[in-house]
C-alpha cells in the first residue's frame, strides 16, 4: 500500500476539487486532514482565517481513526472480497523543517463480509522507510532497522521495496460494531493500536523502536496528510461498494505519552476533508462511498454512492455585549482558546480562556473599555488551524443574549447544581422511605 508519488500535486488541487463537489476516481475515501490554507474573510468587524502556512510541518503525537460500522455489502480484489480501513500518517526524523529521514506508518483493518450481518475483521500494521538517496522518495521502500518492544513483526517485501509488517488474527463480529485504529510516535518509539467494539478496548498491537527519534507530522507542502480511509484490500486494489452505512471520524493527540499505554485526550481536527491521497488502494468512483458531513457528531456519514463529498469546517461565533465578551465554538472537542483583549485605564488587559464543555467562553468587560478584540482559535500541533476575531472600538451597549447565560459556564454550573440537588433530594427521599418502612 505504498504512497502515491503524485500525492503532493493531488493535495495542491484537492481544495479546488472539493469546492466543486467533484470526486477523484479510485481515491481512498474517509476523513482526512491536510492542514492547508483554506480561506480568509473580512466582513464588518469580523476577520476569519481558516488554516495556516501550508509550507509548515505540523507536529502531533498520535492520530486516531474511529469507524462505527452499521452494515455493508462490498467486494474487492483482496482476500475473499475484503476491503481495508486504513489510518495512514507520516513520520520524520531530524529537524522537522528539514528532515533527515522519512517514514510512512499504516494501521489497517481488513473487513470481510460473512453474511447475515456478520463480518470478519483483521488488523495489521505496515511501516515504510521512504528515505531515499534524493531525500523524500514516497513509494520507494528502503531498508528499515527496528527493534520490537511489544508484539511481533518481520520485514516483508513488495514490488515497492521492504517494509515492516505485523498482523493479528481474524475476529468475527456482528454489525453494528466500532473499529478504532491509532498510531503514536514519541522519541524513537512508534506504537500501533487497535480496538474492536469500543474505544475502551483500544490495545497495543505493536510497539517498535527506530534507530533515531521521529515526529509525526502533517505537511501539505510535502504531500503528507493524516487520513482514515476506506479502500481495496491491498496491492492497489479497488473496492466495489454494493452498500455501506457507517460513521467515521479522525482525531489527534499532542502531548507526553508513555508506551505501551495508548495516549490520553484525543482532540478533533478543526477541519476534515472526505478523500485521502496517500495510499494506492481506493474505491470505485461509481460504486464507491459517498461522504456527507455530520457536524453534530463531528464525523462523516459514509454511504454507498459516487465517491467523494464535501469538507467539514469548524465554526466560531465571537461577540461582545454590555459588560461581557463571549465566544461559542464548534466542535467542542477541538483544542480551542478564546482571547479577550481591551484597554482599560490606559493599560492593556488580556485574558485567555478555555471554552466550557458546551463550547462557550465568556469574560466580564468594563463598560467603558476600548479597543476590544475577541478571538477564538482552534489549535493543531501548536499552529492556529482556525481563527475568528471580532473587534470593537468600544463595548456595545446591547444586552447579552439569554442563551449565553444558559450555555456558558454560569449556565453549565447551574445545570450541574440543579442535577446534584435533584440527586441529593432523591437520595434523601429514598433514605426516608427506608427509615419509614423499617419503623412500620
Amino acid at each position: 500500500m505504498p504512497f502515491r508519488p503524485w500525492a503532493a500535486l493531488l493535495i495542491a488541487l484537492f481544495a479546488l476539487t472539493m469546492s466543486l463537489g467533484l470526486a477523484l476516481a479510485a481515491s481512498p475515501v474517509g476523513p482526512t486532514y491536510y492542514g492547508v490554507q483554506e480561506s480568509a474573510l473580512s466582513q464588518g468587524n469580523t476577520s476569519l482565517t481558516f488554516g495556516y502556512s501550508s509550507q509548515s510541518p505540523i507536529p502531533v503525537t498520535a492520530a486516531l481513526g474511529w469507524l462505527y460500522f452499521i452494515n455493508g455489502s462490498f467486494s474487492s480484489q483482496g482476500f475473499e472480497g475484503s476491503v481495508s480501513v486504513q489510518l495512514n500518517v507520516d513520520l520524520v526524523s531530524g529537524n522537522t523543517s528539514s528532515p533527515s529521514g522519512y517514514y510512512w506508518a499504516q494501521a489497517v483493518a481488513g473487513v470481510r463480509e460473512l453474511g447475515g450481518g456478520r463480518y470478519a475483521v483483521r488488523a495489521w500494521v505496515n511501516l515504510w522507510n521512504f528515505t531515499g538517496p534524493e531525500g523524500y522518495e514516497p513509494g520507494l521502500g528502503q531498508p528499515l532497522n527496528f527493534t520490537v518492544v511489544l508484539g511481533s513483526a518481520r520485514l516483508a517485501r513488495s514490488p515497492q521495496g521492504p517494509y515492516l509488517y505485523s498482523s493479528a488474527g481474524w475476529a468475527n463480529v456482528t454489525s453494528p460494531f466500532n473499529l478504532t485504529l491509532a498510531v503514536a510516535a514519541q522519541g524513537d518509539y512508534v506504537a500501533f493500536y487497535y480496538g474492536l467494539n469500543g474505544s475502551a478496548s483500544l490495545r497495543p498491537l505493536l510497539v517498535v523502536m527506530l534507530p533515531q527519534p521521529v515526529t509525526m507530522v502533517i505537511w501539505q507542502a510535502e504531500g503528507m496528510d493524516a487520513e482514515f480511509v476506506v479502500g481495496g484490500y491491498a496491492e492497489g486494489s479497488e473496492a466495489i461498494i454494493g452498500s455501506w452505512d457507517a460513521l467515521a471520524s479522525l482525531r489527534y493527540y499532542l502531548g507526553p505519552w508513555s508506551p505501551p499505554s495508548p495516549p490520553g485526550q484525543w482532540y478533533c481536527f478543526p477541519a476534515m476533508w472526505p478523500e485521502g491521497s496517500q495510499t494506492a488502494e481506493g474505491v470505485s468512483s461509481a460504486q464507491g462511498v459517498a461522504v456527507r458531513p455530520d457536524p453534530s457528531l463531528w464525523a462523516f456519514n459514509e454511504t454507498q454512492g459516487a465517491s467523494g463529498g464535501q469538507a467539514m469546517m469548524a465554526t466560531a461565533l465571537v461577540r461582545a455585549a454590555r459588560g461581557v465578551a463571549y465566544a461559542s465554538v464548534w466542535p467542542t472537542c477541538a483544542n480551542w482558546t478564546v482571547t479577550v483583549e481591551y484597554y482599560y485605564g490606559g493599560s492593556l488587559v488580556r485574558q485567555v480562556l478555555r471554552p466550557s464543555p458546551s463550547g462557550v467562553a465568556s469574560e466580564a468587560v468594563p463598560p467603558d473599555a476600548t479597543y476590544l478584540n475577541v478571538t477564538a482559535v482552534a489549535w493543531v500541533g501548536g499552529f492556529p488551524a482556525f481563527e475568528n476575531t471580532s473587534y470593537y472600538g468600544s463595548v456595545p451597549s446591547s444586552p447579552p443574549p439569554l442563551t449565553l447565560l444558559l450555555a456558558g459556564p454560569l449556565g453549565y454550573g447551574l445545570v450541574l447544581a440543579l442535577a446534584s440537588a435533584a440527586a441529593a433530594l432523591a437520595v434523601r427521599v429514598a433514605l426516608r422511605r427506608v427509615s419509614l418502612s423499617s419503623q412500620s
